[in-house]
Parts: C-alpha cells; structure tokens; sequence
C-alpha cells in the first residue's frame, strides 16, 4: 500500500517493457542501442531541418520517364517565349512590330510549315468554322514563328483578292467574316516581318505578279460595278478596303528602313529580293504604276462620292448615305484614304526611278495632275442634270479631298501634296488642310 514517486521517462519505459514480453516472439521488438536520446528511451524525434538534410543528401529528384513514342511520330523541341518580342515599345527586345524609320535591327529565322499542314489549315479556312483553321494560324506565327509556305500564301492573296470559292470551284462570293479573318491574320505576318524572315531572305508574304497589285487597286470600282446601295454595296466595299489595307501595309512593311525623305537612293539586288511590291513596281515602270494608281484612287473618289463626303452632294441619289448604312460609309473612306496612302509610296519610288530631287519636284506633280483631271471630266461627263455652277464646285471640292488625304498619309507625302494643290490651283486654301 506504499506509494512511491518515479520519473515519467521510468514509468513509460516499464509500462513498453511490460506490453513488449506480453507479446509472443515474432511480433516483440526491441529499439536499437542508438535509439535513445539523451537517456530518456524514446524513439528520436525526425525534425524538418533533418528531413531537408536527407533530402540534400540525396540529390536532387530523378526526372520522370518519358512515356513511349508511337513508331513515325517525330518530337521536336519547343522554344521557350515570353512573349517579349511580340510587344511594341520595348526598351529591352526591340523588335517589335512597332520599329523607329531608317534601324534595321536583327531578324530571326522563320519556321516552315510541314509539308501537310497548309493543305489542312486552308481546308479549315474555308471550311464552315473558319475561326478554328484561323487560331491555329495565328498559334503557330505568335508562338513557334511558323510562317505559311509561299503556295499558301497565293491562295490567301487570293482570297482577299477576289474572296472565298464556292465548294472549291471557280465561283467567288463575299464573306465579310471570312474575309475579315483572313486579313488579320495576313496583316499579322507582315506585322511579323520586323522580327522574322524566311531562310532564303525573302519576304513573309507579298504579291506573286503584277497581277495580284492591279486587282488590289480595282477592287473599289470592280467589285462595285452596277451596285448602287445595300448590303451589296456594303460587302463589296469591305473586300475592296482590306485589299487596299493589304496594299499600303505592304509598302510600309517593305519600305519601313528606308528614309522617305531622301529619294537619291538606291535598292541593291538582295534588298530587293525582299521587297517584291516594291521589285514588281520598279520592273514594270513606276511611271505607269503611278498613273494606275491615281487613275483608280480618282475612279473610287468619284464613284463614292456620296460616301466619302462628310456632307453635301455627290454622285449619285442624295439618299444613298443613309440607305447604305454606316459599314458601307465607313469601308469606303478607309479604302480611300489606304488607296492614297499607295499613290504617296508609288510616287516615292517614281521619284528614285527617274532621278528626282524630292516628292516636291514639279514634274511628278503634273502627272499626277494629267491622271486626275482626266479622270475626273471623265467622269462628270456623264451627270448632264448637274448644273455649271454646282459642277465647278463639285470639282474643287474633289480636288481639296484628294490633296487632304495625300497630306495625311505621312510627313513625307507632305511636299507632294503642297505642291500638287499649287499646280491645281488651290494654293492658300485653307481647306487644303482637313477632309
């Protein structure tokens, strides 16, 4: 009946000696002879900092085995990318789409389609979701800087040209969302070609034939023959701007290094090789460029008039604007202004063909006057209801619209503007100076 204290270590120790030989043989076990720490007879205490030692220890965890491949499929590497290079106004990277007039910097190689893929990409394009083929492309250009061979890139030339087949044959039709699509992501390559640029140093994408710059410039007055308002109107217009975006944004992409102001230059064989618009316009003559180029602006000016003034009369019903809607208002100013855009670069490289001193050089203006005026009395020629009065107003007003949007294109068309208004007689009118 006596009771006496002992130390817990002592007691616990007694009672697992205890329930230890009340276990049969096999099952007892017994603590090592390292086992106890600081005497107490306990199991030691594994702490974090020596779970983290164990683990250093070691090394470093196996990477884990590659699942088998099928037989005939290939792997290839991915590149890592941040993304960096795809953003304009970077201090660090600078070869983003957005690059400073007159610095070359250095290009990457672009990636080629495998050999399968366009056929299947174009299909999708064309096919009744033309957003999937369209994302895929977009992937493969942000991500693996994979461009399209040049065999695709005829076909996409002409699509935007002409528009989407019918079930694969040679009718075309108007599908401003397919077409929409297509042009974001043609303008997208040529945004690309400030970062990228294929093996052999040619460019990303660009006109094939002469052919293909002829049809960017008549669109505006072909694709809207005999089609006075509605959605007609509308989706031909929208086809007629995005080939004429096409074209402007292809000289601005070729011409982004070459200093505008300065025409006492010229292009070697390998820039050239670059530069396909520009190859074709001086290889079929820059004079004869330049007079198609004004010929159709005019046509377009005049045809869609009514359109592209901001208010008051012009060819056509007075009521056209409102019937047409705002897409049709909107396209028809954008592809005027892009079609301006084409005659100030066209007249740069006229400059360079011919030898000229600068875009302020007479001669070039009085050819560009000759067209013009031409096409203008062509066309008012046919509007016998129009009286003298209100037909010498139209016709200034014309003249005022076309050397505004020629002013607007950049500082370098400025000469040109200022002297083409001179010789047309509008000098000093302040209204030479807005649309």
């Amino acid at each position: 009946g006596l009771m006496r204290t002992v130390p817990v270590e002592v007691a616990l120790k007694r009672c697992f000696e205890h329930v230890i030989a009340g276990l049969p043989a096999s099952q007892r076990h017994s603590w090592p002879a390292a086992a106890p720490a600081a005497g107490t007879g306990l199991p030691p205490v594994v702490t974090e900092e020596k779970k983290r030692r164990d683990r250093d220890a070691r090394g470093p965890r196996r990477e884990a085995i590659a699942p088998p491949r099928r037989r005939g499929l290939r792997v290839e590497p991915v590149s890592v990318s941040d993304y960096a290079d795809l953003i304009g106004g970077r201090e660090t990277g600078g070869q983003g789409p957005l690059q400073q007039r007159g610095v070359a910097v250095a290009r990457r190689t672009a990636r080629d389609f495998p050999a399968t893929l366009p056929n299947l990409l174009m299909m999708a394009l064309n096919g009744p979701e033309p957003e999937t083929g369209v994302g895929h492309l977009v992937n493969l250009l942000a991500v693996h800087d994979a461009v399209p061979n040049k065999t695709t890139c005829k076909k996409l030339m002409e699509l935007l040209k002409l528009g989407p087949k019918d079930n694969g044959r040679a009718v075309y039709f108007k599908d401003c969302y397919r077409i929409e699509l297509t042009a974001d992501y043609v303008l997208g390559i040529l945004g690309a070609s400030s970062r990228l640029v294929r093996a052999d140093g040619t460019a990303l994408f660009g006109p094939s034939s002469w052919e293909d710059i002829e049809t960017l410039l008549e669109q505006s007055t072909a694709q809207t023959e005999n089609v006075i308002s509605g959605g007609r109107l509308a989706e031909a217009l929208h086809l007629a701007g995005r080939g004429a975006r096409l074209l402007s944004l292809m000289f601005q992409t070729e011409l982004r290094c070459v200093d505008l102001s300065w025409t006492r230059q010229r292009f070697d064989s390998d820039a050239l090789n670059s530069m396909p618009t520009v190859r074709l316009i001086l290889s079929r003559g820059a004079r004869d460029a330049l007079k198609l180029a004004v010929r159709q602006t005019t046509k377009m000016l005049m045809r869609h008039s009514n359109l592209i003034f901001s208010g008051g009369r012009g060819i056509g019903d007075s009521r056209a604007r409102e019937n047409n809607g705002k897409m049709s208002t909107t396209e028809a100013g954008h592809c005027f202004s892009d079609l301006c855009s084409t005659v100030s670069y066209v007249s740069f490289l006229f400059c360079i063909q011919e030898s000229l001193s600068s875009l302020a050089d007479p001669s070039l203006s009085y050819l560009i006057n000759s067209e013009f005026s031409s096409e203008v009395l062509r066309s008012t020629e046919d509007l016998p209801s129009m009286k003298v009065a209100e037909r010498t107003k139209f016709e200034r007003r014309i003249k005022l619209h076309f050397c505004s949007a020629l002013q607007n294109c950049g500082e370098f068309s400025r000469p040109l503007a200022t002297q083409l208004a001179t010789i047309i007689g509008l000098e000093g009118d302040s209204s030479c100076c807005r649309i």
